[in-house]
């Protein structure tokens, strides 16, 4: 027994007659009445008998008629449901990032102009994100370190590179680039949830012929922010992550951004996509992969 042959049994009992039930499922009388019978022994019962001229259902036919109608509803709603998923408004997006991509500020936006997706958001290592992908259980992966694998592909996002971040009053605020030696003198801001940044630190700083002097470590987006505008510390950090996170902080135009000068070529980073060769993606996914591809654009 299959969903079509209850959606041929429905159309007989609904027009009470093989011949119009034909014409409307565009299909010879005989292949109708060859999939009804079929129907009627598999179940062991007749669901239908002969009145005039008219084909009517019998007690067993009607509580069969009944119980398939819930059967092909529920069909029916498991198909919306899907493709529901798989739209745009009611969409699912499944991401994963390692925690040198910072995207709260695009997947807050988005959430806020489509309330209705579902969006799930991972941190994953590069061997989870690769068994994710080739699974399925992921359509997208950030990451600069992106996992490698038959079928996996790749796109690059961004190339990172590191700056200063300092108060718009600071003294080095007018500087088109800065040296690390130049802030020897300065406190530091050292967030550990990305790019290791805390050793990072240490390292350009002790290259620069000093020991950096800590204010704040932690991973609060808020606190580096009060101290950078207040002027009692500054704070090394990728570019990307820097105006991802301006985007959601109030008071970001008192921020200032140096790029450090190119002589720490080892301190830049490829922000790359990793997803599935033939993995479907849906109208969510897509809309919010077209997204990250325009902001990463526009502080290029």
């Amino acid at each position: 027994m299959d969903i079509t042959q209850l959606r041929y049994f429905r159309t007989v009992s609904d027009t009470g007659s093989f011949t119009r039930a034909a014409e409307q499922l565009h299909m010879t009388q005989s292949a109708l009445s060859k999939s009804i019978a079929k129907l009627e022994a598999e179940i062991g019962l007749r669901l239908f008998e002969r009145e005039g001229n008219r084909i009517i259902l019998n007690r067993f036919g009607q509580r069969f008629l009944q119980d398939s109608e819930q059967v092909l509803s529920h069909v029916s709603d498991c198909v919306r449901a899907v493709r529901e998923m798989a739209g745009l408004e009611r969409g699912d997006v499944r991401i994963a990032i390692s925690k040198e991509v910072f995207l709260d500020h695009l997947i807050k936006q988005f959430l806020i102009d489509h309330p209705d997706v579902s969006f799930h958001c991972y941190l994953l290592s590069t061997e989870q994100m690769l068994s994710a992908l080739e699974d399925g259980s992921i359509d997208l992966a950030v990451t600069s370190n992106p996992p490698v694998g038959p079928g996996i592909l790749q796109q690059v996002l961004y190339e990172d590179q590191l700056e200063v971040m300092l108060g718009a009053g600071h003294p080095l605020a007018g500087k088109k680039s800065l040296r690390v030696e130049q802030l020897r003198d300065e406190r530091f801001i050292a967030t550990n949830s990305n790019y290791n940044m805390d050793n990072i630190i240490q390292q350009l700083c002790m290259q620069a012929g000093f020991t950096p002097k800590i204010l704040y470590e932690g991973t609060s987006p808020d606190m580096p922010m009060y101290f950078i505008i207040q002027g009692s510390a500054v704070m090394i950090t990728p570019h990307s992550i820097s105006m991802g996170v301006g985007q959601m902080i109030p008071r970001n135009d008192k921020v200032i951004r140096i790029p450090l000068e190119n002589e720490y070529p080892e301190m830049r980073k490829s922000l790359v996509v990793a997803f599935k060769e033939g993995h479907y993606q849906s109208a969510a996914s897509q809309s919010f992969y077209d997204r990250m591809v325009e902001f990463y654009s526009s502080i290029q």
